[in-house]
């Protein structure tokens, strides 16, 4: 083959190169984002379970204090809600989910490097 298709393919090799890092960077950016709205609400669970713990180490809880469970539970309920609801039909079936490499694949975030 002479130079100048040697440089038309390795062009090609390079152009792919870049689309597939474009992909990758496009899913990690997806990724990070996923996480940070399960973490927000994960992070509020876990503030209201620790006050929770830090009034019942105190010893018995008052009323008043059961009024406050009532309240962290009002608040928590939603956040447990919305976890439950970021991803419903990833989980349709226990242990199974419903995406698979071909439907990855046909998205473009991932893509096979050629050798």
């Amino acid at each position: 083959s002479s130079r100048w298709e040697e440089k038309v393919k390795k062009l090609k090799q390079d152009f792919n190169y870049l689309i597939q890092e474009d992909r990758m960077i496009s899913l990690g950016k997806l990724v990070a984002s996923c996480v940070h709205e399960i973490n927000n609400p994960i992070q509020g669970l876990l503030t209201f379970s620790s006050l929770m713990e830090d009034i019942l180490a105190k010893g018995q809880p008052t009323s008043k204090d059961l009024e406050e469970f009532k309240e962290y539970l009002s608040l928590m309920t939603p956040e447990l809600e919305r976890c439950g609801n970021m991803f419903p039909d990833c989980f349709h079936s226990p242990g199974k989910h419903h995406w698979n490499t071909k439907q990855l694949i046909s998205m473009r975030f991932w893509k096979p490097l050629s050798p």
